[in-house]
Formats: C-alpha cells, structure tokens, sequence
C-alpha cells in the first residue's frame, strides 16, 4: 500500500483527530461479551437529524428475503416447482401433452443416424482438411467397420490415411474438437489425442531443425478420429445420449430458508452423491437420495455468484459439474424422489414428484429451472441482490402522535430514495460472538494460526445470566473435550453448523502432527478462512470511513478524497447480505483476465486524489468518493487516512506488511475500493397492521408457487402493530441491514434483535389468528 501526499490536513489537526478515534474505536485489549456496531467501527448515519424508530429485523425468517440478480438485471425467482421435460414431468400431467418447465437446450443440428450432421462441415472445418473431411464423410457413409489404428499412448505415429486433424498445439482448441466429434455424431465416433511425427529425409531434416531450437524432436499433436468401442460409449451402464452430449453443466436455481452457505452446499454435495471433492458419477436417484446429514461441499463441483445470508429465505443460482448427470438425475435426487408412481406416496412406497411438488422442501432447500450450461458461475458474477423485508412492531422511540411517527417514517423512507446510506461492511462479517471474525484474522495475518485456533475454542460466556448470546451445551460440552485433547469425541459433540471447528477437529483426529496448528487450520473451507481476514480488511474499512463523515459529512466531494479515474461504471467489491463473503481477493485472478464481459476489479482501476480544481469543476459528487480497503495494490492517501490506518494496525499489533507479505499466498491482501455511499433502486415501502406475530406479511418464492392464489397478505385494519415492508434492490456491494440501520438509527446486532423480538409486545398474540 502506498502513499500519496494530500492538502487535506495539517499535520498537528491530523494526529490529534487519529489519537481522538483511537480512543474510541479500537479493539480492546479486554474481551467482550458481545459483538456491537461500535466495535466493528459502525459509528456514523448519513442524515442523524432526522429521528430513528423502533423496529425488529428478522423475527421470523420470512421477513428477509433476498434474490439474485444476474448479470443481464434480471431477478432470479423461483416460478414452477415442476421437473424439466422427461420422464418425470410425464409422470406429473400423465393425461395431456407434457408442459416445458423451461426452454430447452438448443441441440446441435444433426440428423438421423446414417445422414450426414446437418452443418457439420462448416464446423469441422475449422479444424480438419478438406481431404479429412471427404474421408470422415466417407467413413460415416460406409458404417462401422473394424479399425486398426492404433490408440493411446503406443499411437505416436499414424498412416497417411488415418482422419486426423490439422495440428493443434493448443489444449483449448483439442478439447473443442474431442466434444464437436462427440456432439456431432451422438458418440459414436470416438477421438485420441496423437503424437504424429513426419518420415524419412524430411523427419531427420525437421528433427535437426527442432533440435537447434531446443526441442528433442520435431512432430505435432493431433486428434484422430475413429469408430467408438462399447468402452467409448459406455455402452454397459445404460446412459443415455443426454447424459453422454450434454454441457458440462448444469445451472439451476437454490430457493433456501434459514440456512447459511456452507451447510446448504454440504446438503445439495451430500443429495447429489458428490462425496468430498470427486464428481460423483450419475447417481440416478434410486437409493436415499435427498438430504442426510449436510457435510462439506465439494469445492470445484459446486459454484455461486455469490453466497447468501443465513436467516432469509434466498434465491440464487448455482452451477454444478454434472459429471453425466442428467437434469432430472439432479431434479431426482436432491428432491429426493425414489419412487416412480405419479399418485401421493404412501408409508414405504417412497417420495414421487407429486410429493415434491406438492409440499415444502426438505429441510428448506428447494431447486428449480434446470438448465445445460457451458461454463461454470464465477464468483461475483451478479449484478446485486433485491431485497423484500419487514420490520415490526414499528414504533416511535419516544411517544409521539400517529400522525407526527407517519412524517417521521416517510422523511426517512425518502431519504433513503433519494441520498441512500453510508456503506458499511454489515455485521455479518464480525459474527454474532464475543470473539468477532476479524479479532482471528488479525491472529491469521500474523501467522498465529495457534491463537486463530484458540480463539475459536475458548468458552464463550452469555453476556448477561437470561442472554442466549453464549456457547450452547453441545459447544459447551465440545470445547470441554477439545481441551482435554479428545479430538475425535470434540468431532462428534460438536454442533453441525460449526464449519471451522467441526473441520479443524476432523484434521486433528486424523493423521494429524501435533503442533502443526498451520495444518489444522488449513482444513478450513477457504472461503471461511477468507472471511476472517476479510473481515479485519472491513472492519479497518468502517474505521476510515466513520471518521470521513465525522469529518466531512455526507453531503459532498472534499479535497483529499480519492475517486476512479475512469469512467467504466460498475464496481468489483465486496459484497454485503446477497454475498456473505467477497472481495477482490476472493476472486481468481484469471477468471477476472478471461472473458471479455467480466468487470475489472476495483484495484485495477486507476485513481485520482481530489484537488480544488476538481472540486470547483463540480464533476464529482459524494456518490464518486471511494475508501481503500487495505492491500498492496491499492493507495492510501498521506494525511489523516494514513494516519489513522497506521494507527489501527499497531493496535492490532500487525504492520502493512503483515497485510499483503504473508508466507501464505491466499492471505496476501491485494485490496480494493469501495464508495462510501450507495442509494438503492426500484425503492418502495408498505405500511401494514397486525396482530400475530406468527402470520406471514409477505410471500416466498415456494409458497406461491405452491399455492398460485396467494397473494400480498391484506393489511389487518384493527392489528394492534404496525409493520413496515420495504422491497429495494442494492449493487452486490452494500448491506441491506446498514440500509434498515440508516432507518432506525439503532443497532442492527442479531443479538439486539433477538431480544427485542424477545422483549416485544406482540409476542403474547402469538397463534392469535388461529384461536
């Protein structure tokens, strides 16, 4: 990280405010019994004169709901719950001509067997010689006939009259035409991959050439064409042309509630039969089928755009290997369907695709609109997140006439419309915890993956005797026994949901050096152990841009603060509730550098710091203002910026090296930027009533589609409360809770809000609806 010299400060005004928000900011050196908005630097609003109120974020899970947008703007809803075509949507409307769920993939122009593919001259073209082509034309023409060309790694050299391609030295180019071939002729040609080598004077006359170049001998790859054999097609296992000729890929939408990234992935790996990190084979949906015991996913099986929060009810989409799975293997098996009569199932005879069509899904995991694919999702390919959410038991803090609390709320709904909110990393990065994630990544940047280790183990007491905010019993009783080094009873003892300890104790009841606490941690799904160090990243981010309000306000550009340089428009951040955990460092580097349509990530982009001529220009506004978040590639201008940052990591006992030199690759922050501001879009509010707290005020996905009446659920005009429904869509870059929290103008904490949904008057009401 480098520095840039600014007028922004004199320098006795800069070090007296660093040492001010010190004071205030930094992390304790005694712990805490729990995890607040101050101590993850969550200190200013961008409008605190217009009066905050009362509500309950998330009491029940239902009040959060957040689906995807895709890179082409359009949000992912989940509209059918029904199969794609085939066997079993046949079986769902068995008396009329079966309903297309989707579109289905457009095939590639062939035509009956015996007939030449419709249009695959052109194609082949690209790759073999006219004369290769008259010959494969001929070959097809003729039928199957006994080849004795010879295969594998004994095939170096081949006939003049053998079908082979041009030379192809790239990969990429062998591997289009090992699926052409395949996709063209419905596998029943076959292609090998061919050292071929010229003969005679002309082979010894190239092989000197290649030698005075470096080379042991001339010759070029080829791929050769041939008959396919029972082993090449498979022939025995029964699969179907589909399962042979299809993308690699199969793209579906995961409609979930209350459940958190690593568990539903470990459910969806588990359904699937995807083992620890293979890709599983066919799996046709015979056996168990449907969610067991949840478990970690296979990390280059499975992908996401982007993760999504833990109590919400989410719609995303995800992309599987497929491996010869078929869509309705997939359908089949992650709905757990083991039977193949249409009629309602009855005890022992299995679940059929009434049932999962006709009832909830299990344990709140739901996929639809099946799809072929050529190309795996990539993280952070999504355009935002659009957000339904309900407050309630919305109230004035201090008692105030209904008609003055209605101004209120409308003054802060428009000025969420029109200015937006400050753009706080959310407390879900810190966790919910007296240890907050970032105190861990700070142990991991300093490369005490011990300490990492101990932090995560160490009892965590509830911060007041009736708080539910401490260890459960079962992590209670987990810790006891990994102190007392019985690893593989801590294992079984601890609670599903625990990802990190659940996998550092599996490494340490295996083959497992005692003392190798690198190894043990290493264990630990990446993306998890990412977001520790990320979270520190965010939280040093929170520091910097409170104090840029507390000493600019909101309200415009200043000299000093940086911006883009160009003008490519949308950002490569990190993301907020639609993604848990994303940041420039999370995404691989040539998957940014490949594809034309992918976005530059924010640290690539240049920057300019402010001068007054920029200022009188009036070309930039507030809404242009980035903060750095810590790495190598990004500047951090000298000033009180500089200094504060400084300030933050001798706290933290870390240096900018730490950040970005660490002897572990993946934990080498390269940093990014991201604006301080951010205003949503297609922003509207509803005010309702109710009385039950237990009645639904708003709809998901699966229940409309499994009962198309539904409807908005009418307001109750004599509800003793008041809820406030907002739906606005946000860039995947923001929070929405720090959007409610601009709102409120209270803290956004789970814990808060478990002990206000707790505290809250409407829960004597509950089941009010069905007395």
């Amino acid at each position: 990280m480098s520095s840039v010299e600014t007028m922004q400060d004199a320098p006795d005004a800069v070090s007296s405010a660093a040492k001010r928000v010190k004071t205030s900011h930094d992390v304790s050196p005694e712990p805490e019994t729990r995890m607040t908005e101050a101590r993850a630097g969550i200190t200013a609003y961008i409008a605190p004169t217009i009066p905050g109120f009362q509500g309950i974020i998330k009491q029940r899970f239902t009040d959060f709901m957040v689906n995807e947008i895709d890179p082409s703007g359009v949000v992912c809803r989940l509209t059918s719950l029904e199969p794609p075509p085939g066997k079993l949507l046949s079986q769902l409307h068995p008396s009329s001509e079966p309903a297309k769920a989707q579109p289905e993939p457009e095939p590639v122009a062939k035509a009956d067997d015996g007939a030449w593919p419709l249009g695959a001259e052109e194609k082949l073209s690209h790759f073999f010689a006219a004369e290769a082509i008259d010959a494969l034309k001929d070959m097809w023409s003729a039928g199957r006939m006994p080849t004795s060309m010879a295969t594998g790694a004994n095939a170096t050299i081949v006939s003049a009259a053998s079908i082979v391609t041009n030379p192809l030295e790239d990969k990429a180019q062998r591997t289009q035409v090992h699926q052409l071939i395949r996709e063209l002729f419905g596998g029943k040609l076959a292609t090998d991959s061919l050292q071929v080598r010229p003969r005679g004077a002309k082979a010894a006359e190239e092989d000197e050439d290649a030698r005075a170049n470096g080379a042991s001998s001339s010759g070029s790859t080829r791929i050769a064409v041939r008959w396919a054999n029972r082993s090449d097609r498979r022939a025995g296992d029964g699969l179907s042309e589909e399962a042979n000729n299809a993308p690699p890929y199969i793209h579906f939408l995961l409609h979930k509630t209350n459940r958190d990234h690593q568990e539903a992935m470990g459910m969806l790996a588990e359904a699937l039969r995807l083992g620890g990190g293979g890709g599983g084979g066919r799996g046709r949906g015979r056996g168990r089928g449907g969610f067991q015991r949840g478990g970690r996913a296979p990390t280059k099986v499975l992908d996401v755009a982007g993760t999504k929060d833990k109590r919400a009810v989410t719609v995303q989409r995800v992309s599987l290997r497929r491996n010869r799975k078929t869509l309705e293997d997939v359908y089949r098996l992650v709905n757990g369907i083991t039977a193949d009569h249409p009629s309602t199932s009855k005890k022992g005879k299995g679940r059929t695709v009434v049932d999962a069509t006709t009832s909830r899904g299990e344990r709140g995991i739901r996929i639809g609109h099946l799809s072929y694919a050529d190309a795996p999702l990539k993280l952070g390919q999504l355009k935002g997140n659009e957000f339904t959410i309900t407050l309630r038991n919305v109230r004035p803090t201090v008692p105030t006439p209904p008609s003055d609390f209605l101004a209120t709320m409308n003054a802060s709904m428009a000025t969420l419309r029109d200015r937006g909110f400050i753009n706080y990393f959310g407390m879900q990065r810190f966790g919910t915890g007296s240890i907050p994630t970032h105190h861990i990544g700070i142990h991991i940047l300093r490369n005490d993956f011990k300490g990492a280790i101990t932090l995560l183990f160490d009892p965590r007491p509830p911060s007041t005797p009736d708080a539910d905010d401490g260890d459960s019993s079962e992590m209670r009783k987990a810790k006891e026994l990994y102190w007392a080094g019985a690893y593989d009873e801590a294992y079984h003892a601890m609670p599903r949901g625990c990802t990190a300890e659940k996998s550092i104790l599996d490494k340490m009841r295996g083959r497992w050096t005692k003392g190798d606490w690198t190894g043990a941690f290493g264990n630990v799904p990446r993306t998890l152990r990412l977001m520790y160090v990320h979270a520190y990243q965010s939280y040093v981010w929170n520091r910097l841009v409170s104090e840029r309000v507390e000493r600019f306000g909101c309200d415009k550009a200043v000299v000093g603060d940086i911006v883009f340089a160009d003008d490519t428009g949308d950002d490569w951040g990190a993301d907020g509730e639609g993604v848990e955990e994303k940041d420039d460092d999370d995404v691989d580097e040539d998957d940014l550098r490949n594809g034309e349509s992918d976005p530059v990530p924010t640290w690539q982009r240049p920057t300019r710091v402010l001068t007054q001529s920029d200022i009188d220009s009036g070309r930039y506004t507030i809404y242009d203002i980035l903060i750095p978040l810590p790495g190598s590639s990004i500047t951090l201008p000298s000033g009180w910026m500089s200094d504060l940052y400084h300030s933050i990591l001798t706290t933290s006992s870390l240096t900018p090296d730490d950040l970005t030199s660490s002897k572990i690759p993946e934990y080498q922050l390269k940093g990014s930027y991201r604006r301080i501001l951010v205003r949503p879009t297609h922003f509207s509010h509803r005010v309702t009533t109710y009385t039950d707290p237990d009645i639904p005020l708003t709809y998901t996905d699966e229940e409309r589609c499994l009962d198309p009446t539904l409807t908005t659920p009418p307001s109750q005009e004599d509800g003793a409360f008041t809820a406030l429904t907002l739906n606005f869509q946000l860039p995947s870059s923001s929070y929405a809770t720090m959007l409610m929290r601009e709102a409120l103008k209270s803290d956004t904490s789970s814990f808060k809000h478990r002990q206000l949904t707790q505290h809250s008057e409407d829960q004597q009401f509950k089941g009010a609806s069905t007395a």
